[in-house]
């Protein structure tokens, strides 16, 4: 006689976490761990097997590399938000503009190119020796200005950086939510049956 009822225990305890895998194969997509759970906890009731309380099924503890409990693996779907990429355009875009800004062009030569030119090359008036000219041309110093080089040197590192990092960021955001579903379904598929199980209270265990 014990001998039977331990083997219908182990059954209908099969047999319930089966009811629990049917019953969240088909809702995994759902980005909301309430409206998840809301549907869970209907479909289960309708076979028999109650959660007391909906944190019963949010809050539960899980093994994730991700999240400690479910709410907060489904919290992750904040950082799939696209406005997330968009502000990191947005600083990339913030330190280029800042980049032109200090690169210009009247600053690196210290005033506008024309006069540049005037300070470092030697005026050539072709109008005395024409068609015989001969003269001994020297440029003058090449040299920018120091002060506003080195400000728009460094500035264009930081620009770099910034492109590298955006450009990382864009790479993970990109791939982080298909980890993130994949991670979601597993933890449907692998513990949830299981932990709902434990939380569960049938009324066919119970009587």
């Amino acid at each position: 006689m014990c001998l039977f009822l331990f083997i219908l225990f182990v059954a209908v305890n099969a047999s319930v976490r089966q009811t629990i895998k049917n019953s969240v194969h088909s809702h995994a997509y759902l980005r909301n761990v309430d409206a998840i759970c809301e549907v869970v906890m209907h479909r289960l009731a309708i076979n028999g097997i109650y959660l007391k309380k909906k944190t019963d099924c949010t809050h539960v503890n899980i093994t994730s590399t991700m999240a400690s409990t479910l709410d907060e693996l489904y919290d992750n779907f904040e950082k799939t938000d696209v406005h997330n990429l968009k502000t990191q355009l947005a600083l990339l875009l913030e330190k280029h503009t800042e980049c032109r800004r200090k690169c210009n062009i009247e600053l690196l030569f210290d005033g506008p190119i024309k006069y540049w030119v005037e300070r470092h090359i030697v005026p050539v008036n072709f109008d005395d020796c024409w068609p015989e000219c001969d003269f001994d041309i020297q440029i003058g110093s090449l040299e920018m200005n120091e002060e506003a080089f080195e400000p728009c040197l460094t500035c264009l590192g930081e620009s770099d950086a910034a492109a590298a990092e955006y450009n990382r960021f864009k790479t993970e955001f990109i791939q982080y939510e298909a980890l993130l579903s994949k991670e979601i379904a597993l933890v449907w598929r692998f513990q949830m049956p299981e932990i709902l199980e434990k939380k569960a209270s049938s009324s066919i265990i119970k009587y």
